[in-house]
């Protein structure tokens, strides 16, 4: 019995053990944050949306020209779950004051889980022949993004990229504060992407007028920040002071297409 008790208590540790050391590799350390004269992009949105197509323009820095296509929804039924998978194709094209051009081709992926419940009552009410529901819970997953950005520059590389997009309909986004949720990758530099709030990016509130509960989508490059984009009820993007005008034109295309 003791050395059963040993063996659980043995393999209770390892499994600690392994957890923590997982939740260690996500975790994402900024050895070098935003300074305060970082560089800073209005990004003014349009005032109407038509369609699916819509320019944004970034203040003293260029115009961009988003066009989403026609969203897909497909579910499945399972033992009362409803699961369901949306997907959709994004295409950015960003030009700059220089007359650089980058293009980013990308779809998207988010998942869904309902728990509906059949209203026979209702049904009868309105006299129909389908059964009404009503949605009991619901929960969504983080939207996942996959795409490839281009330019127009010469010898300039191809960019892969990915990330975990949470909108306003995902829950806890703070619980995935810190952690790497995407990258930019050319095939020899790798920029990572986390998530962050203003306790890591306090330099940047200069004019203390960015809201306390602000959250950002963080990019690093060896630990030290390259720029932010500021989640949901912002709109400005910041940069590291003296960013090459390539990487600022590849990092600019990856923040339009993940809030705007």
């Amino acid at each position: 019995m003791k050395i059963t008790a040993l063996l659980k208590t043995t393999c209770a540790v390892i499994l600690f053990l392994t957890t923590t050391v997982v939740l260690a590799q996500d975790s994402i350390k900024i050895i070098e944050s935003l300074p305060s004269n970082s560089e800073k992009l209005n990004v003014i949105l349009p005032k109407a949306y038509w369609f699916n197509k819509y320019k944004i323009i970034l203040e003293n820095y260029g115009v961009a020209k988003i066009k989403e296509g026609i969203s897909s929804t497909s579910t499945n039924n399972i033992n009362g779950v409803t699961y369901a998978e949306t997907k959709q194709k994004i295409s950015v094209v960003l030009t700059d004051s220089e007359n650089n051009t980058s293009h980013l081709q990308a779809r998207t992926v988010q998942n869904g889980e309902f728990v509906v419940k059949e209203d026979i009552l209702l049904n009868r009410v309105l006299n129909i022949g389908i059964e009404g529901e009503e949605i009991q819970s619901m929960i969504f997953y983080p939207k996942t993004l996959i795409g490839t950005i281009t330019t127009n520059i010469n010898n300039s590389e191809n960019w892969n990229f990915n990330i975990k997009v949470f909108d306003l309909k995902v829950r806890n986004p703070r619980d995935y504060l810190f952690t790497e949720i995407g990258s930019l990758n050319n095939g020899v530099r790798t920029i990572s992407i986390i998530r962050t709030n203003l306790d890591s990016n306090s330099n940047i509130d200069v004019k203390n007028d960015i809201s306390k509960g602000a959250l950002f989508y963080e990019f690093l490059e060896n630990g030290i920040s390259l720029g932010a984009v500021t989640s949901y009820d912002e709109s400005s993007i910041w940069f590291k002071p003296g960013l090459d005008s390539i990487t600022k034109l590849i990092l600019c295309t990856a923040m339009l297409s993940i809030e705007f």
